[in-house]
């Protein structure tokens, strides 16, 4: 079934009242302040700044179409692509209405195809602008600052918590993500909920039923025990839903709120489906995008109680200590 979606509700004038307040402030305008209230822009630098005004003279190069999604989730991503009239682009800008500071990304022919790009935005967890509006502009070799192009985009209420893994994606089709535990039991669209606690908690565009969502998010909160070992993250491209373009997807994996380091793949994981690689796949299905380690150790800087410790029979005869944590309040 779908999800009952809930959206977070703030006073705009508050938001206003905040950003007032808070405007003179460099605690809340440096960079770590920005990516985790706002947004990153991997392979980007944060520009302490207002968000730069058109030159009054054209420059060669300005953006002629945007796409991305229009639903985002705290912690989640966003698959934007960029189409601009001339490969003469030196920068692209990214910014937020009514916000201070914004990303500044080198462009070059390594990363424009065909006068277009697509970039992921990664959400930070403490995303809470219910309506909002994404500001970009170009910059050209001159240094001329090119008219600013806009995306609206609207929060969709998802659980963030100790861990949080999310999918987001560009096309109107049914991607699946996959979580599998140190235990071996999978949590996706068949077995939403785990042993342990791990919830799909978004579950977009299923059986090609359409909510425009196109993002997908498993999280594990205060009440959930977390195993201690190797987690594997799998997308899956269920159905192309008749898309005959190419689907660019996102994963990414936060843990006590920062991106953890792979042991293999990356974080985020960018990829791609063609069409025909629709499987309507289940339980083991997909592309493994990365996977990750859960220690001890960094439970204990989470500041997580181990409750207790399990020993499991794996396959391969090694006792393997599985280690359940109770999220501290």
């Amino acid at each position: 079934g779908m999800k009952n979606l809930k959206y977070f509700s703030y006073l705009f004038c508050m938001l206003i009242v905040s950003i007032s307040c808070k405007k003179d402030d460099p605690e809340i305008h440096g960079q770590r302040e920005f990516e985790n209230n706002y947004f990153s822009l991997p392979n980007s630098i944060y520009v302490a700044e207002e968000f730069p005004v058109p030159s009054y003279v054209d420059g060669t190069v300005s953006i002629t179409n945007i796409s991305g999604n229009e639903s985002v989730l705290p912690g989640g991503s966003i698959p934007v692509t960029i189409t601009f009239t001339s490969d003469q682009v030196y920068y692209l800008l990214v910014g937020l209405r009514n916000v201070y500071g914004y990303m500044k990304m080198s462009l070059n022919a390594d990363n424009i195809n065909s006068l277009s790009i697509t970039v992921f935005l990664i959400m930070g967890q403490d995303f809470n602008l219910e309506n909002s509006t994404l500001l970009f502009a170009v910059i050209d070799k001159s240094g001329y600052v090119s008219s600013v192009y806009t995306l609206d985009i609207h929060l969709v209420e998802a659980g963030t918590g100790l861990l949080q893994v999310s999918c987001a994606w560009d096309q109107l089709n049914d991607v699946d993500l996959h979580l599998i535990e140190p235990t071996g039991e999978e949590i996706y669209y068949d077995h939403r909920i785990s042993l342990t606690g791990g919830n799909l908690d978004i579950d977009s565009n299923a059986g090609c039923t359409t909510d425009g969502i196109n993002n997908e998010n498993i999280t594990y909160d205060e009440s959930s025990s977390l195993p201690v070992g190797t987690y594997t993250v799998r997308v899956d491209l269920w159905s192309a839903c008749l898309i005959t373009a190419i689907t660019n997807f996102t994963a990414t994996v936060w843990l006590n709120g920062v991106l953890i380091t792979p042991s293999t793949g990356t974080n985020p994981f960018y990829g791609q489906f063609e069409p025909y690689e629709e499987d309507f796949g289940e339980a083991g299905d997909g592309i493994t995008v990365m996977t990750f380690d859960v220690t001890p150790s960094m439970m204990e800087q989470a500041g997580v109680k181990i409750k207790k410790v399990c020993y499991i029979k794996y396959p391969n005869n090694e006792n393997k200590v599985l280690s359940p944590s109770k999220v501290l309040n």
